[in-house]
Formats: structure tokens, C-alpha cells, sequence
């Protein structure tokens, strides 16, 4: 029926202390600052996949698959790039 893809990102001090993220809520719009409300998480993104695929109609997702594509911003010394990805296929069962 449909593949559904989701990403976020944020950037990090020291890998652990979220500066600014992506909304989950509002894509495209990051948030600034965002101390203590970290969306850069595999578990929010693969909600995010569920809820779209079942407002689109869908009953089964399959081929669920993630990635993670973090890595030091070694030209700060400090900041880390946390970016998630998750993508799978919607189906309707009979």
C-alpha cells in the first residue's frame, strides 16, 4: 500500500546533552533549545512510521528497517550529529 520513511536529527554536547533536535511533531522546524526533550530516538521514529501507516489505512508493517548515521563533529571538539532513520512497508490485510 505505501513505504513510510521518517528521520530526525539533533545536535549534542558530548553525545548525551540534546542543543537543538527536529520536531516529530512539526518537521522541519527544529527546536531550539532542546534541553530535556530529546525526539532524536529509534523508539519515537518507529511510532511516528506506525501512526502514519495506520492513518493511511494500514494494518501490517513489514520490512521495518533502521539506521543510524551519527557521528563527532570533530571540528568542535564537543558537539556530536545524532540522525536517525526508519523506513518500512504498509499493508492492508484482507
Amino acid at each position: 500500500m505505501a513505504h513510510i520513511y521518517a528521520t530526525n536529527w539533533g545536535i549534542y554536547l558530548f553525545k548525551y546533552l540534546p542543543l537543538i533536535t527536529g520536531s516529530l511533531s512539526r518537521p522541519g522546524v527544529p527546536s531550539w533549545p532542546a534541553l530535556f526533550s530529546d525526539e532524536v530516538q529509534i523508539e519515537r521514529l518507529v511510532q511516528k512510521v506506525s501512526a502514519e501507516s495506520k492513518q493511511r489505512g494500514g494494518t501490517l508493517l513489514t520490512d521495518l528497517q533502521t539506521r543510524d548515521r551519527s557521528y563527532w563533529l570533530d571540528w568542535t571538539l564537543i558537539l556530536w550529529l545524532n540522525e536517525f532513520e526508519v523506513s518500512a512497508n504498509s499493508s492492508k490485510l484482507p
